[in-house]
This record gives C-alpha cells, structure tokens and sequence, in this order.
C-alpha cells in the first residue's frame, strides 16, 4: 500500500497506482478506503490501453456499493 501512495507521489500523472492501493486496500479488508483510491482512480485514469481492464474491476467494485 505505502509503494503505491509513492508511486503516485513521484509519478502523479500514472494513474494506475491508486487502482492498485484501492486494490490492495481491498484485499486488505477496507472497502471504504478502496472505493476512495478506485474513485480518484476512474477520475484521473487515461482511457489508454493497458487501463480498461482495471477499469472495470474498480467500476464494479463501486457499483456494488
């Protein structure tokens, strides 16, 4: 989780790190801490390749609020 906030401290413009803090504050237990990174993520995340598959876990993820 703390590589992740890093990595989107050094590289704001890289997106996918806070698919992958949502991700692992997922599977560490914390919903509501997921649903943050996964909202900033769906904001901030390029529609470019590589991303649509993350995409649509963290879309899924918050429409099972």
């Amino acid at each position: 989780i703390a590589a992740a906030r890093r990595a989107f401290q050094r590289w704001p413009g890289e997106p996918r790190a806070l698919f992958w803090e949502g991700r692992l504050q997922e599977l560490a237990g914390r919903p509501a801490k997921a649903r943050e990174c996964y909202r900033r993520f769906v904001v901030e995340a390029p529609g470019g390749r590589g991303s649509a598959a993350l995409r649509r876990h963290a879309e899924r993820f918050l429409a099972s609020d």
